[in-house]
């Protein structure tokens, strides 16, 4: 379709959307010197993305057809479901997202106004859900996707710290899809503490999806914990009762408020729909005059362990606790190619 009856703006006229008039024609003023991104969008779905167009110039925007994900959502073992229904849809490759809400549907739902793309469509109602992956091509209406919900399960565990293999009270944890930055935990509530690990270090997580989940935790009390936050992956199959073992979580290397020992490595951006247990440190830039340009570090290569700690896939967001160390610290930094080498962090 062409760009009539769309609207764009632009950082200027007070950051207010303009209207296109009937032929699909719009000005849009008062913006600063330079280049800028365009978006125009149209009522009813659909948008268009001009970028670096130079102030004083025409440019021609064209939006896409958009499509639809129509479908059925039933209970494992049949069952009336519930009239409440949470339907989500994200393209993790590009960022896209929507959620809607349907009730008394009787498990029908449909997502309009969708790009072309790969998504994972989520559906949600009280005592289950399931993750589908859909693919729409342009403009493609898709019908007939039936989603069975998985029953929730509940998941336990313990706590501990990473060295000592003691328990750590007052860590809060949660369960996620491991795919998605946009997870939610399912333990909510002022009366519901019992994500919150006790004196034992144990902890339930209720209401928690099946497949494969990030399982996180944090201190309640941030600033005051000696504790960092903690990430680990487990895939959840069984129905009931799932009970996780003992999960490790490390102690923080600097305390509120000290300053925090330069390195001096960039790395390399994960893509968005990479998979967290494939994720890899890999040497993008390295600093000049930085502790790290004084070793036998070169860009390219991919960190594997820090101090004997494995921080590779799952593993990765160990290296910020490990690194994030007072000024004189020495590192030692095992690399895949299997060299390693020791840096001491140096004054930012």
């Amino acid at each position: 379709s062409s760009a009539q009856g769309t609207r764009g703006w632009g950082w200027g006229d007070e950051d207010k959307p303009v209207l296109t008039s009937t032929d699909g024609a719009f000005t849009i003023t008062k913006l600063a010197p330079g280049k800028h991104t365009l978006r125009a969008y149209r009522k009813g779905g659909g948008e268009a993305i001009a970028e670096h167009v130079a102030v004083g110039s025409s440019v021609k925007m064209q939006i896409k057809h958009v499509g639809s994900i129509e479908g059925l959502a039933k209970r494992n073992g049949g069952g009336a479901l519930p009239d409440e229904l949470s339907v989500s849809v994200e393209d993790l490759k590009t960022g896209f997202s929507r959620s809607e809400e349907f009730y008394k549907t009787n498990g029908h739902f449909i997502i309009h106004d969708l790009p072309a793309g790969h998504f994972t469509l989520t559906v949600s109602a009280e005592g289950g859900q399931k993750k589908v992956d859909v693919d729409l091509t342009e403009g493609q209406e898709k019908a007939g996707v039936e989603v069975t919900l998985d029953d929730l399960v509940t998941l336990t565990g313990r706590v501990v710290d990473m060295v000592s293999k003691q328990p750590v009270p007052g860590l809060m944890v949660f369960a996620s899809p491991a795919k998605s930055n946009q997870g939610f935990s399912y333990s909510f509530g002022d009366e519901d503490t019992d994500h919150i690990t006790d004196t034992a270090g144990t902890f339930t997580v209720k209401r928690a999806p099946k497949g494969k989940l990030a399982i996180q935790g944090m201190a309640k009390e941030w600033k005051e914990s000696d504790y960092s936050w903690f990430r680990v992956f487990r895939t959840v199959t069984t129905s009931g009762t799932v009970d996780l073992g003992d999960l490790g979580v490390m102690k923080k290397r600097i305390k509120e408020g000290e300053t925090a020992g330069k390195l001096g490595i960039h790395y390399k951006e994960q893509a968005p729909d990479a998979d967290p247990e494939a994720y890899a440190m890999e040497v993008s830039f390295i600093e000049p005059g930085s502790p790290a340009s004084k070793v036998d570090l070169k860009v390219g290569d991919v960190l594997t362990t820090i101090d004997g700690i494995d921080v590779t896939g799952g593993g990765s967001m160990y290296a910020w606790t490990l690194m994030n160390a007072p000024v004189g610290t020495k590192l030692t930094i095992g690399l895949k190619r299997g060299t390693s080498f020791s840096v001491t962090l140096a004054p930012p």
